[in-house]
């Protein structure tokens, strides 16, 4: 199997750097040599993952169509953080393998996990927006380090979510219909809470309220 690596950042500052940058090369050169991929190609971009006709990304696409390699990336939202996004490339069979995620993940999942990628976004950019209007109503001044500094906190705060929910969704596949039973199977793999305690049915009642809300094309929550 052929093999594009693609890599993107969102600021200058980092790309610049390679922060994040050789991490993703080393995740997928790492995958590539255990699945004996052979890579022909590198391609990258420093951009907004909600942005989609980025250069990088655009000519990736485009060999994988023309050459029939497969595009290799870290994580889904360095690909893209848009839901629809990421089901028109596999509606239009465009190889690609998540290294995150393996191989064989099922379409389901990738549709899951790219709801969620986009839900972070979105909520980032809700916060972040916010969070400035009322730091200048308190008359500080905006600085251009601020929102990073709120999207730094913002993603340590979902991370837990980003960790409980693939577990949700298999209790669910597994035929846990209530708050209660998915507590209990996460308990019994030994998935603990956020502040490392068992769930319990009021916890996980949180937690699907915020996808019911939050994330409404996820009907596995329905």
């Amino acid at each position: 199997m052929k093999g594009i690596v693609y890599r993107r950042v969102s600021t200058k500052d980092q790309g610049k750097s390679s922060l994040g940058l050789d991490a993703q090369l080393e995740s997928i050169i790492s995958f590539a040599s255990k699945e004996n991929i052979t890579i022909t190609a590198h391609y990258q971009d420093v951009d907004s993952g909600g942005k989609d006709d980025r250069e990088g990304l655009t000519q990736a696409i485009k060999e994988a169509q023309e050459t029939g390699a497969t595009i290799l990336v870290a994580k889904l939202d360095r690909l893209s953080r848009d839901v629809h996004y990421i089901s028109g490339l596999m509606k239009h069979n465009v190889p690609f393998i998540v290294v995150e995620l393996g191989k064989d993940v099922p379409t389901f999942m990738l549709h899951v996990y790219a709801s969620f990628a986009q839900l972070e976004r979105e909520m980032i950019g809700k916060r972040t927006k916010e969070a400035l209007a009322q730091a200048k109503k308190r008359g500080v001044k905006l600085g251009t380090r601020i929102p990073a500094v709120l999207q730094g906190i913002k993603a340590q705060k979902d991370k837990s979510f980003a960790r409980i929910l693939p577990h949700i969704i298999e209790a669910k596949e597994n035929g846990c219909n209530s708050n209660r039973t998915i507590a209990e199977y996460l308990n019994e793999k030994g998935i603990l809470t956020p502040r490392g305690k068992q769930f319990s049915k009021a916890s996980m009642t949180r937690y699907l309220k915020f996808l019911r809300d939050n994330a409404p094309q996820l009907s596995l929550f329905e």
